[in-house]
């Protein structure tokens, strides 16, 4: 537990499978512009399901569009932080998150905060950020989202279910 995990500008990795994420862990990356360390989702099934509690992902350029990516993102432990990542959503027809990243039960504590968040204009995820089932206390401040959402009932941030005692705040959208 709390392992910390520096990545070097040029730093790339592909998810294929769903790793595991030790309670406490914290992925750090160093942004270097176009050299910043990136993860390219490039499977349908690929996922990060984080389950365990106080997990932190910064300075970090996630491609959730090698593929079709089903939901690349899972979000179930409490505690979980992305602070100030580059989030790529879609670049292409059969390059797309259908959804992006995800909150369900047991999520609560999440914090959003100081992410960038783009897509091609035409090419959209049926949600971006999901927050469902019983959680409390998220907060999402200060992200910049130029992208798109295909279903009016869902959205770039859609939330659903019993989530209480949220944070939105400072937070740009752009649908495109």
């Amino acid at each position: 537990t709390g392992d910390t995990v520096l990545c070097l500008p040029g730093h790339a990795e592909n998810v294929t499978t769903t790793p595991t994420f030790p309670a406490g862990c914290r992925v750090i990356g160093v942004p270097a512009g176009t050299a910043t360390p990136t993860f390219t989702w490039s499977a349908t099934t690929s996922q990060w399901a984080i389950s365990t509690a106080n997990v932190f992902f910064g300075g970090l350029k996630l491609a959730v569009c090698g593929a079709v990516v089903v939901k690349g993102i899972v979000v179930t432990g409490s505690n979980v932080s992305f602070v100030g990542n580059e989030i790529v959503q879609a670049t292409g027809a059969s390059l797309k998150a259908t959804i992006l990243m995800e909150t369900d039960t047991g999520a609560d504590y999440f914090l959003f905060k100081d992410n960038y968040i783009y897509g091609t204009a035409t090419h959209q995820s049926d949600d971006v950020l999901h927050i469902k089932g019983a959680t409390s206390q998220n907060r999402l401040v200060g992200n910049r989202a130029v992208c798109s959402s295909t279903a009016v009932t869902k959205g770039i941030f859609h939330i659903a279910g019993a989530s209480l005692n949220g944070l939105i705040s400072d937070i740009d959208l752009y649908n495109t």
